[in-house]
């Protein structure tokens, strides 16, 4: 009865945490995709080699260079199966992480998960790597508009600190004037009163002397 071997592929996961610019905060987030595979078996000679260690696949790519590598992180006996858990990489994915990084952009490593082939691994590896690129993308188009923005805000803020200022110094003069302006009011009050009482009093003065006046005729 020949030898069972069976082939696992294995892929890392990534997502993308919170990223702060500035004085503002950007929240930016990938969510790592749930699909998974059932494990396949294929029968084999118990004299087949084991896979090597590194292999590189080669594979055609889009616009950016990509190539696809798988390493054997794990070989274990079941019974008769012999099972082998590869991990597939991307060098596009791998560059996509080291950018956002590099932006400010946390990436996290989330569970591993399996794929029927090195195909879909790669596929999904390339997947990943098209949304971190996209988030980074758009984090520094946020980054961009938000030092426009904050300009924009200085501007009017320094404008309005002017209008501020212009206005503190008027309520000031204002003030200063209608304190001069109540102190005068009350002055000429003061005045107008003296006014009156010296008034009178010269009249009273005036009555007081032509009535001495009157007495000394009479005399």
């Amino acid at each position: 009865m020949g030898k069972k071997e069976l082939q696992r592929y294995s892929l890392r996961k990534s997502s993308l945490g919170a990223a702060s610019v500035l004085l503002g905060t950007a929240v930016l987030a990938v969510g790592a995709s749930n699909a998974s595979a059932d494990e396949v078996a294929t029968t084999t000679d118990s004299a087949t080699p084991a896979v090597e260690a590194t292999d590189a696949v080669e594979e055609s790519t889009s616009a950016v260079a990509d190539s696809t590598e798988k390493k054997v992180v794990n070989v274990t006996e079941e019974g008769n199966t012999t099972v082998t858990t590869s991990e597939v990489t991307n060098t596009s994915l791998e560059a996509a992480k080291t950018a956002a990084t590099n932006e400010g952009v946390e990436v996290k490593e989330e569970p591993a998960q399996t794929k029927e082939t090195v195909d879909a691994a790669a596929a999904d590896n390339k997947a990943q790597a098209e949304k971190i690129n996209t988030v980074v993308s758009d984090y520094k188009a946020a980054k961009e508009q938000y030092k426009s923005d904050k300009v924009d805000y200085d501007k009017a803020k320094a404008n309005y600190d002017a209008k501020l200022a212009e206005k503190a110094l008027a309520d000031k003069t204002n003030a200063e004037a209608q304190a001069k302006y109540d102190t005068e009011k009350q002055l000429m009050i003061k005045l107008q009163s003296n006014t009156k009482l010296l008034s009178k009093l010269m009249t009273q003065l005036f009555q007081s002397t032509r009535l001495r006046k009157l007495l000394m005729m009479l005399r």
